[in-house]
């Protein structure tokens, strides 16, 4: 993949994330961030960015409202999951996800593969 883990997310300059469940097999991709981004692990605050690495459904649907109420408006919220192609374990999948999109009433921006194993639902929050 020519895009790394930053420009895939669109971080920029100045913003607050949250980034919970990152693998520890991933942390590289965080060694060079933009001037004055922070990186926290807990939803405390307001965030430009969350990015949340799930396996299972219940593990998204109970941190959904929690994690989503704290981003800023036109705040985006990852959720990256393993792809089917993956070996890693995975419960969620497309019907799963537009089902919660319709449930929460939030209208998904674009979903890609980050890496060879994980994919990632970027959702805007609009107020």
């Amino acid at each position: 993949m020519s895009k790394n883990f930053i420009d895939i997310l669109n971080i920029r300059e100045n913003q607050n994330l949250c980034i919970i469940n990152m693998p520890v097999s991933l942390s590289k991709e965080l060694e060079i961030l933009p001037t004055g981004v922070t990186v926290t692990p807990r939803p405390v605050g307001k965030f430009n960015q969350i990015v949340l690495f799930v396996n299972t459904k219940e593990e998204l649907t109970l941190a959904w409202d929690r994690l989503f109420s704290t981003l800023k408006n036109k705040g985006q919220f990852w959720l990256i999951f393993p792809n089917k192609k993956s070996n890693l374990y995975n419960e969620i999948d497309d019907l799963f996800l537009n089902e919660l999109f319709i449930l929460k009433n939030v209208i998904p921006d674009k979903k890609i593969t980050i890496f060879s194993d994980w994919s990632g639902q970027k959702i805007i929050k609009n107020d």
